[in-house]
């Protein structure tokens, strides 16, 4: 036994990013916490950006990363720059997503949180090149 279902395409795990430090923050909730805060104190500036692109664009020029470390440790989370690092796009995506949600909704958090989801952007891929229907054999 034991088995499950083994998937038509394959897609390795990809733990590139995922450090302790990653971890820790995301199991306090602190990557939620700060960007509901970061949500709050900025609502009137966010607000103006309607759709996803705009804003997470905005947000790319902000030290977002920088202001969550400082965050995370005033919480308990002890700085570990090399974690961090290794982290950074994972943790910059994470507080994105969460912000885009906060202002927007789903409609932007998906889009932001799915750029670094390796599965889905392969059946993105497959399906762009219209191989994701695979044709039954002829009788």
């Amino acid at each position: 036994g034991g088995g499950g279902i083994m998937p038509d395409i394959f897609v390795p795990r990809d733990t590139t990013g995922i450090t302790p430090y990653l971890n820790e923050v995301v199991n306090k909730g602190l990557l939620y916490q700060y960007a509901f805060q970061y949500s709050d104190e900025k609502r009137n500036i966010l607000s103006e950006y309607k759709d996803y692109t705009s804003l997470q664009k905005y947000l790319n020029r902000q030290p977002l990363l920088q202001e969550f470390i400082t965050f995370a440790s005033s919480h308990g989370v002890k700085r570990n720059n090399k974690e961090i690092r290794e982290s950074s796009q994972l943790l910059t995506n994470y507080i994105e997503s969460y912000i885009a949600r906060n202002i927007i909704g789903d409609n932007a958090f998906y889009p932001i949180f799915l750029q670094e989801d390796k599965t889905f952007l392969k059946a993105l891929d497959i399906l762009n090149a219209n191989e994701g229907f695979p044709q039954a054999p002829e009788k």
